[in-house]
């Protein structure tokens, strides 16, 4: 929220702080926007990059941030489609 935007820089450290795996903290700096719809972040704490590995269901995803949509919020989804291939299939991403 807004009110914290003041805070940014101690919320960034105390996630660093507990969480040893993260090397970056980000936070959103505009709406989803675009053909790509992309987001601008702003880097409010550790290195200064824009790339992450994101685990859901067993696979790892790369992807950096500010060159590809990305929402965890969709791994149900992302697991359901994937439930429905069956061995021998090929598939085919088209918006990939």
């Amino acid at each position: 929220p807004s009110e914290l935007d003041s805070y940014d820089q101690v919320i960034g450290e105390a996630i660093l702080e507990l969480h040893k795996n993260v090397r970056t903290v980000l936070a959103k700096a505009g709406a989803v926007s675009g053909t790509y719809r992309l987001r601008d972040y702003r880097v409010i704490a550790g290195e200064p990059h824009t790339g992450t590995v994101h685990k859901e269901y067993g696979c790892q995803y790369r992807v950096d941030l500010a060159k590809a949509y990305f929402s965890p919020r969709l791994s149900y989804e992302h697991n359901r489609v994937a439930s429905l291939v069956e061995e021998g299939e090929t598939t085919v991403d088209m918006f990939a």
